[in-house]
């Protein structure tokens, strides 16, 4: 990590809570995330990598890339898990990020989506206790005999 600062502008006409506008800094490689935080399209990329190749969750990789940012003595530590979710949906709602799957009938957007919940889940720190598959059988479950 690198400490900097970038110049920034009182915006005269936005309502939005920052209420500045600063450098896109796309052509060096660099995500502008609210004229706060700054990250790499590398790192960027790097997470999108590995979520969709072995679904690694948020955590996992923060976690991962702060004890990196820890052994390389880097002068800033590395984000919270909370800021670097918001940084990353923020910048892929910017990519072009075209799969190739495309449903014969419904085309490239279908009204529903079915995921498999591997890619696409929730934080362990969310479960309540208790909580089970629904696909677990129990004695007391109903049976159906013509399955």
């Amino acid at each position: 990590a690198h400490l900097c600062a970038i110049e920034v502008a009182d915006c005269s006409s936005c309502r939005h809570r920052f209420r500045q506008y600063g450098p896109d800094c796309c052509d060096v490689g660099v995500f502008n995330w609210n004229n706060s935080f700054r990250f790499t399209h590398e790192l960027l990329n790097q997470y999108t990598n590995v979520f969709t190749t072995s679904s690694t969750p948020f955590a996992s990789f923060v976690t991962a890339t702060r004890r990196l940012y820890i052994a390389s003595r880097s002068p800033a530590p590395f984000c919270t898990i909370k800021m670097f979710t918001g940084a990353w949906f923020a910048f892929t709602a910017l990519q072009p990020l075209d799969s190739g799957m495309e449903c014969t009938i419904c085309g490239k957007h279908p009204d529903i989506v079915i995921a498999d919940g591997v890619s696409i889940g929730y934080s362990s720190a969310k479960f309540v206790q208790g909580l089970q598959p629904p696909t677990l059988v129990y004695d007391s479950s109903p049976r159906n005999i013509a399955v």
